[in-house]
């Protein structure tokens, strides 16, 4: 019994699912880090487990049945393997799913040890054929809009460039990476970046969004202006735009709503801590 690694390509067929292949364009173009796992049971079918590593999340699927070799085989990859790295990058928090409705109970008994509970995620993609929604974007007086971009992640001198950095860090192979081929936006108002919007799981006509806002400003329109902005370069680089949050983000919905994103996908993520 050997898993076997593989480079990442989430089909169809085994990993269905807007997001999913998403993630996969990305981790083809090399945008974006992942790795997978296959795991061969001959007449009995496959197993392979897909790692977004950039949030950390785990997808299982396969054609296999059951069995005491395979629930084996996924103890063995998630203990010696995935947990390891997990705690040795210090980014113990997961997700999961299983696409394979025959195994979803086996994998979630494989990653039961670690569980925390479960929430459901929503998952919104914008057109950049769609017009953006009309009418005035909430801006303040002073306030600059500025591209994320080579000279802005090196500027020291701003307030939370750090914050940017580890997030684009955090979700692309490098800083160098990103700036030759993905996008953002930033709000900066008195040498203080306020609220950043950075492109993620970047392919040919594809991303996804990373959108924060500094505590001491959130709930004020920032995170809309700043969306319409990003939305104004994707349709510049005529990409679509995916939205993912959680379900109980009310002001992310929001948001999402306003900026005329349309609701594909809704299900049900397992979440958990290795220890």
């Amino acid at each position: 019994m050997k898993w076997t690694t593989v480079r990442p390509v989430a089909s169809k067929e085994s990993f269905p699912g807007v997001r999913v292949a998403m993630v996969a364009a990305a981790v083809e173009a090399g945008n974006s880090r992942a790795e997978q796992w296959v795991l061969d049971l001959e007449d009995d079918g496959f197993c392979t487990v897909l790692w977004d590593k950039g949030n950390n999340v785990l997808y299982c699927s396969g054609s296999a049945e059951p069995s005491h070799t395979l629930s084996e085989g996924l103890d063995r990859l998630l203990l010696d393997v995935i947990r390891p790295q997990c705690l040795g990058t210090e980014r113990p928090y997961f997700s999961t799913k299983c696409l394979s409705h025959k195994l979803e109970d086996m994998w979630e008994y494989s990653v039961q040890p670690w569980l925390t509970g479960s929430h459901r995620k929503c998952f919104y993609e914008r057109s950049w054929t769609q017009e953006l929604p009309e009418g005035e974007m909430t801006k303040r007086l002073g306030f600059s809009v500025l591209p994320i971009d080579r000279s802005l992640l090196n500027d020291t001198a701003l307030a939370n460039i750090d914050a940017i950095r580890e997030e684009v860090s955090g979700m692309w192979p490098s800083l160098e990476a990103f700036c030759q081929y993905g996008f953002g936006v930033a709000i900066a108002y008195k040498g203080e970046v306020l609220s950043w919007c950075t492109a993620e799981y970047v392919s040919d006509d594809r991303c996804g969004v990373g959108i924060e806002t500094v505590e001491s400003y959130q709930k004020q329109g920032l995170a809309t202006w700043l969306t319409h902005e990003f939305l104004l370069e994707a349709q510049r680089r005529r990409i679509n735009v995916g939205w993912e949050c959680w379900a109980g983000n009310v002001a992310s919905i929001r948001v999402a709503e306003k900026c005329g994103f349309t609701l594909l996908e809704e299900g049900t993520m397992l979440v958990g801590k290795f220890t």
